[in-house]
């Protein structure tokens, strides 16, 4: 289910932990904003997102061609 954040005043801020579920290589996050009036319409997609590799000797497990 899509996180709802409450309409308020002036600016502010969200965040979220994404917890991918099994054999997912990708992640989106899709930002929808509306004027007051409901008119204008904003959507922003961005793909990929910082996904682990929990696999071991993957990336960042000191895994073969890997530091660490």
């Amino acid at each position: 289910m899509p996180a709802r954040v409450k309409k308020g005043k002036g600016g502010g801020t969200f965040s979220a932990t994404i917890s991918s579920p099994k054999d997912v290589s990708s992640v989106s996050l899709r930002l929808k904003t509306w004027d007051s009036e409901g008119a204008s319409f904003t959507e922003t997609v961005i793909d990929a997102i910082a996904v682990k590799d929990r696999r071991p000797g993957g990336p960042g497990h000191g895994g073969p061609g890997h530091a660490g």
